[in-house]
C-alpha cells in the first residue's frame, strides 16, 4: 500500500507540471504583497508571464524555461504594472505567473543573469528586448525575497504551494477522524508550511520572532484542537455526526487562518491602517479602512481557499460517482482525488488573492470625520484616500 501511494503521489505531481505547463496565458499565492527596489534591480508589484522557449545551449546551461508573449509586448518598466491590477482579470493573470511551478526549477545562474540584465538596464544598457526585462522582472519576483532579494527555497516559494498541497490536502481528506494522533500531525505539518511560506515570502519589515511564534503557536493550536473535538464528535457514534467528517479540515484549517489573522492584524482593527491621498502622502490611520482589509483578507485567504482545497475535491469525487463514471479501481480513485486536489489548489489560490484589489480606494466621506475636508498641497480638495489591503 506504501509503494501504491507513493507511486500515485509522483503521477499526481506529473500530471501537475504536464498540466501546469500548458496553461494558456500564464504569464501567482506573487505574491500580493508590495515589492521594493533592493540592491541594483528593480523588484516591482506586479509583473507578467512571458515565457519563451529557450535554445537548447541555454537548456543544457540550467536556466528555467521562460515564457512568451502571445501578444506585442508593452514596453518594459522596472516598476509599473504589466497587467492592470484595477481589474480580476489582470490580478488573476498577475498572480497565475507568481504561482508557476517552473519557476521552482530556476536556477542560481538564472538568477544571477536576471538580476545582472535588470541592472544593467538600470545603469542605461537598452540592448535587452522588453521581453527578456519582463522575463528576469517575473523570475526575480517569484524567486527572491521582496525586501532582503535573498533566494527563497524552492519548496516555500509561492510556485509550490499548489503541489506541497497534493499530499497534505490528501492526508487530511482520508485520515480518519478517530485516529488522533495522524489528524494533529497533518494539521501541524500544514500549519508549519503555511507559516514557513508566509515568513519567506512576506513583504514590508515583518514581524518580531515572537510575533511570528505567538502567531504559528495560536494557529497550530486552534488548527489541532479544532480537528480534534470536531473528531471526537464525530466517534461519538451519533447519526447526525458523521455527516461532519468532510468539513473536519475546512473548519480547522479556516479557524486557524482567523485566529491567526486576529492575532496578527488586531492592530489594523484596533487602531486602523495608513491611509493615503491622490498624491501618495498618508493622512492618519483609518479604523473603517482597517477593518475592511481584514475582513476582505479573511474571506479570501481565511475561507475561500481552505472551501475550495478541502471541499471542492470529495464533491467532485461524488459527482463523477453519481454520474457513474468515476472509476471503479482504488488506484483510480486515488489518482482522481489527487487530480481534484490540485485543479482546487492551484485555481483558488490566485483567485482568492486576486478577489480583492490590494490597494483599497475610498471616498473621503466614508471614512471617519477626520479625513473630510482635506486639501491636497496645490489647494484641491481631497476626494479619495487607498489603503493597502495587505494579505
Amino acid at each position: 500500500a506504501m509503494h501504491t501511494t507513493t507511486g500515485l503521489v509522483r503521477l499526481g505531481l506529473v500530471v501537475y507540471f504536464g498540466c501546469a505547463g500548458r496553461r494558456v496565458g500564464f504569464g501567482g499565492v506573487g505574491s500580493g504583497h508590495p515589492r521594493s527596489k533592493v540592491g541594483p534591480r528593480y523588484i516591482a508589484e506586479d509583473s507578467p508571464r512571458l515565457w519563451t522557449p529557450q535554445p537548447s545551449s541555454d537548456r543544457s546551461r540550467g536556466r528555467a524555461m521562460a515564457p512568451a508573449p502571445s501578444k506585442p509586448t508593452k514596453p518594459f518598466h522596472p516598476t509599473a504594472p504589466y497587467y492592470d491590477q484595477s481589474t480580476f482579470t489582470g490580478r488573476l493573470r498577475h498572480m497565475i505567473s507568481m504561482t508557476d511551478p517552473r519557476l521552482l526549477f530556476t536556477s542560481k545562474a538564472e538568477l544571477s543573469r536576471c538580476s545582472s540584465l535588470l541592472a544593467a538596464h538600470a545603469a542605461g544598457d537598452r540592448r535587452a528586448t522588453a521581453a527578456e526585462l519582463w522575463r528576469a522582472r517575473t523570475v526575480l519576483e517569484s524567486c527572491t525575497h521582496p525586501t532582503t532579494g535573498e533566494t527563497i527555497f524552492p519548496l516555500f516559494r509561492m510556485g509550490a504551494i499548489a503541489p506541497m498541497n497534493i499530499p497534505i490536502v490528501a492526508a487530511m481528506l482520508q485520515t480518519p477522524p478517530t485516529a488522533v494522533g495522524a489528524t494533529i500531525f497533518w494539521h501541524w505539518f500544514n500549519q508549519s508550511y503555511n507559516t514557513a511560506c508566509n515568513v519567506a515570502n512576506a513583504g514590508g519589515e515583518g514581524s518580531s520572532k515572537k510575533e511570528l511564534l505567538v502567531a504559528y503557536a495560536i494557529a497550530v493550536t486552534a488548527s489541532c484542537s479544532i480537528a480534534f473535538a470536531a473528531g471526537r464528535v464525530v466517534a461519538s457514534g451519533a447519526n447526525w455526526a458523521a455527516s461532519l467528517r468532510p468539513l473536519i479540515p475546512f473548519g480547522s484549517v479556516a479557524g486557524a487562518n482567523g485566529a491567526n489573522l486576529f492575532f496578527s492584524r488586531s492592530g489594523e482593527l484596533r487602531n486602523g491602517t495608513p491611509v493615503l491621498d491622490e498624491d501618495r502622502q498618508e493622512r492618519g490611520k483609518s479604523r473603517i479602512a482597517g477593518r475592511l482589509a481584514v475582513a476582505q483578507t479573511a474571506l479570501s485567504r481565511g475561507c475561500l481557499v481552505p472551501a475550495a482545497a478541502v471541499l471542492l475535491p470529495p464533491a467532485s469525487l461524488w459527482a463523477l460517482s453519481a454520474a457513474g463514471i468515476l472509476p471503479p479501481h482504488p488506484a483510480a480513485k486515488q489518482l482522481a482525488l489527487l487530480s481534484s486536489i490540485y485543479l482546487s489548489v492551484s485555481a483558488a489560490v490566485p483567485a482568492a488573492i486576486a478577489l480583492f484589489p490590494q490597494d483599497m480606494a475610498f471616498p473621503a466621506e466614508d471614512l471617519e470625520p477626520e479625513f473630510q475636508g482635506l486639501k491636497r498641497a496645490d489647494g484641491r480638495p481631497v476626494r479619495v484616500l487607498s489603503a493597502n489591503k495587505g494579505l
